[in-house]
């Protein structure tokens, strides 16, 4: 600003940060983008009239407080007690990595 002290701010900034800026602003504007794919692809489309939820399976007490006492979620221990394969467990395992 020195050598020319006409300029206002932001004509200064422009012109000392001219390349580090605009690439700065083109990422920023890339990184927004990116991000808003992603959240909208991550999220899903709820028909009206229902929860959005799977149908829950009816649990019993014994099962809730198995799961309570394991440290573990009531539908996922219900889902791993009606497991009879190492198939069964492989398929879950693949679907939760799908989402």
């Amino acid at each position: 600003m020195d050598d020319n002290p006409k300029l206002t701010i932001k004509q200064a900034y422009i012109l000392a940060k001219a390349d580090v800026g605009t690439k700065a602003a083109v990422r920023d504007a890339e990184q927004r983008a990116i991000a808003k794919m992603t959240k909208s692809s991550n999220q899903k489309v709820v028909k009206p009239g229902s929860t959005g939820k799977k149908s829950a399976l009816k649990l019993d007490k014994t099962t809730i407080s198995a799961a309570k006492r394991v440290g573990m979620d009531p539908m996922e221990y219900a889902a791993y007690a009606n497991m009879s394969s190492l198939e069964d467990y492989e398929r879950m395992k693949s679907k939760k990595k799908g989402k």
